[in-house]
């Protein structure tokens, strides 16, 4: 995938429908939601670009281990949690989500091209 900024303008329109679902959803109230929900959208940009602040695209070790199918799993299983847990306990884990959703997602892009994803 692209850019930094294809990643963050990807990452927003994906995650940010799901985040502002879970925050009119799930909130105790909506000032509590809002602050989660922004803090989430902010976490959701930086989870967007955080495996190329891990692994820079011009370094050598790009794409090793932070960039890995392995990460990829973690990082959705993970999400996938945070979202149970948004719904069967608070919606501050709502923040969490969007970290991980974010960089699950940068994962995702970057598996479609044609370098794709190392397997570890």
């Amino acid at each position: 995938m692209g850019n930094r900024e294809e990643h963050i303008s990807l990452g927003m329109a994906i995650g940010a429908p799901i985040i502002i679902g879970m925050l009119v959803g799930f909130a105790d109230s909506f000032a509590a939601g809002l602050w989660q929900a922004l803090l989430g959208l902010f976490l959701l940009a930086v989870g967007s670009v955080l495996p190329d602040w891990l692994e820079p695209p011009t370094h050598w070790n790009h794409r090793q281990e932070n960039h890995s199918k392995e990460t990829l799993y973690g990082t959705g299983i993970f999400s996938a949690v945070s979202i149970v847990l948004v719904i069967l306990h608070d919606s501050a884990w709502i923040i969490l989500f969007g970290l991980l959703f974010g960089y699950s997602l940068h994962l995702l892009l970057d598996s479609t091209t044609k370098m794709g994803l190392p397997d570890e």
